[in-house]
């Protein structure tokens, strides 16, 4: 488990279900205006169908969505753990006037890292 993702990985929060609701919501709803302008399929008539078609889509790709976070966050977790040196962090830890050790200075990288991200 990687030290970036948070406490339960399975289930996304708050902000993220908004932020992939809107999304995914946009996404999905843009076919039934594509249907409607070009194949002339009314929305009274045909709006069960576009009710049940544009939940199912939104549902899978708020899925996706949080899915490829996960993966995308994971691997530059692992990928930043690779890179951060002992010797460049003490660089930057100098570079920015802070001290304490190495894995305090790493927790802190990640800590903002989480802070700027949708995760």
């Amino acid at each position: 488990r990687s030290s970036f993702e948070p406490e339960n990985t399975r289930k996304p929060s708050a902000k993220q279900s908004s932020t992939y609701l809107m999304n995914a919501a946009i996404m999905s709803i843009l076919p039934v205006y594509l249907y409607r302008s070009v194949v002339g399929m009314s929305v009274p008539e045909y709006g069960l169908y576009y009710l049940i078609c544009t939940a199912a889509s939104t549902f899978l790709l708020m899925s996706g969505y949080h899915e490829i976070t996960l993966w995308a966050f994971g691997r530059l977790d692992r990928d930043r753990e690779g890179m951060l040196t002992k010797q460049k962090v003490d660089a930057m830890k100098k570079e920015r006037g802070i001290g304490g050790t190495t894995e305090e200075f790493k927790a802190s990288l990640v800590a903002q890292q989480q802070e700027n991200s949708s995760l």
